[in-house]
Formats: structure tokens, C-alpha cells, sequence
């Protein structure tokens, strides 16, 4: 009876290794780098120490519908960049406008936001159009579309650029400069939530296509296509238009980049 006993232990403690040995093992979770300024309202910023926005919260959630975590490296907007092409980081997300030029550098993803461009201006300024200010200094982010988009859309409009676009809003605000340019969503959502003393003009200068831009390589191809399916995830699912709700009031989205 004894030897009985034994057995059927033994064979209860295969049967149960076999099960373990037979349970799915859960990966761990896969992380990707990318880089944001922290400081560009409201599609990267700082709240409570925590980064949010707009366009962190499109790759948080995109990347975690394809089983991803996201690890933030902050920085001005044209050092992320050279960071990308150095491959200190993986990627940058934080309304990247695609053009040519940036195309050959980078791997752009969908391109799931359009922004026009325009220029706001202090509430007391005479200027009614972007014309007005012809001889006149509007700041602009530095490496930004928007300073190409202004000069050619108005040569005569001096432009002066800025490290952040923060830094731009304010000096226009506090009149160092005759108006500021960037996207119009996004600067009628900085003046809206900082009650600043600016006023937008009608011009629509250019319309901005923008997304996320990865490395050129095998690995940046990888990242974009795991990036481009959250994407497609997020727009069927309506979450893409409920955080452009969220950060600028209206639908921003790029619906036909993501059908």
C-alpha cells in the first residue's frame, strides 16, 4: 500500500510539472524610448511631475495596444532629433510636421494629426491679417515647419526663433516680439488655458501633417509599423478623437491616414 502511495505522488507531481511545464509564459513587458520637450502645451507637458498630452498620450496608448511601455527622455525639440539620428533614443513624439526634407531623415509614422497654422498676435495689435505685420518680428520654434511655412507664405514678415514654443508664446504675450506662429489648434488651446492677452488672426499660413518619427533602419521600420497598428487600434476605437477633444476642443484627426 505503501509503494501505491508513492507512485500516485509521483505521478500527480509529473502530471503536475507537465501543466506548469504546458502554461503560457507572459513576456516581459517590451519598452521603447522616445523623446518629447515636456514643455510644448498640450501636446507634451509637465502636470503634477507627471509628462502628459496630447501627443504622449497618442504613443502611451498606442504602444500599450501592441503590449509596449513607453520610457520618456525630455529635451529641446531640435536635440531630440539629432538624438534620434545618434540612436540615443528610438523615436520623437510631439507634433512632428512632415516635409521632405524631414522624410529622408526620419521614419514618419501615419501621419493622424493635421493642424493649419496661424499666427496670434497681441489683443491690442492694430494687425488684422499675418500681412499687417509685414516688417514686423513673429516668433516661431526653432527647427520648426512653421518658420519655412511663414516665409513663404509672407516674406516680408521677419521671424525670430525660439528654443520652445513655450518660449515663443511668451515673448509675444509680453510684447518682446509682434506675434507668435504655430499650429492654430494648439495656440488657441495655449491662450484658452493661460487666459494670455492674444488674439488669433485668420490666415491659415499652411496645413501641417504630423505624427511620429522613427530611426531609417530595419528597427525603425519595426517601430513605426508596431506604432502605426496601435494607431489603427486607438482611431476604431474613437480614442484618437476623444484625446483631440481632450487637449484642443475640436477633431484634429487624420482620419484617412488611418482607415
Amino acid at each position: 500500500m505503501m509503494k501505491n502511495t508513492k507512485m500516485m505522488t509521483l505521478v500527480a507531481a509529473g502530471v503536475a510539472g507537465l501543466s506548469l511545464a504546458n502554461m503560457p509564459v507572459h513576456a516581459a513587458e517590451k519598452t521603447i524610448t522616445l523623446g518629447s520637450t515636456g514643455v510644448s502645451y498640450p501636446t507634451s507637458y509637465k502636470e503634477n511631475d507627471k509628462l502628459v498630452g496630447f501627443d504622449v498620450e497618442v504613443a502611451n496608448k498606442a504602444f500599450a495596444a501592441e503590449g509596449y511601455k513607453v520610457k520618456w527622455v525630455n529635451g529641446d525639440f531640435d536635440s531630440l532629433l539629432q538624438q534620434l539620428i545618434s540612436k540615443k533614443i528610438q523615436g520623437v513624439s510631439n507634433a512632428v510636421a512632415y516635409n521632405k526634407d524631414r522624410a529622408k531623415q526620419y521614419r514618419f509614422s501615419k501621419l493622424y494629426a493635421t493642424y493649419n497654422q496661424q499666427v496670434a498676435v497681441p489683443k491690442d495689435s492694430k494687425a488684422k491679417k499675418v500681412s499687417d505685420l509685414a516688417g514686423k518680428t513673429v516668433g516661431a520654434v526653432q527647427g520648426s515647419t512653421s518658420i519655412k511655412n511663414l516665409n513663404a507664405y509672407n516674406k516680408k514678415v521677419d521671424v525670430r526663433a525660439f528654443e520652445s514654443r513655450d518660449d515663443a508664446v511668451t515673448a509675444a504675450n509680453g510684447g518682446k516680439v509682434d506675434g507668435v506662429t504655430n499650429s492654430g489648434p494648439i495656440l488657441k488651446a495655449v491662450i484658452k488655458d493661460k487666459q494670455l492677452a492674444l488674439k488669433m488672426l485668420p490666415d491659415k499660413i499652411a496645413a501641417d501633417h504630423d505624427g511620429a518619427v522613427f530611426t531609417k533602419d530595419a528597427s525603425g521600420k519595426k517601430d513605426a509599423k508596431t506604432f502605426n497598428a496601435g494607431l489603427k487600434k486607438l482611431y476604431r476605437d474613437g480614442e484618437l478623437q476623444k484625446l483631440s477633444h481632450k487637449y484642443f476642443g475640436e477633431d484634429i484627426i487624420n482620419g484617412k491616414a488611418l482607415k
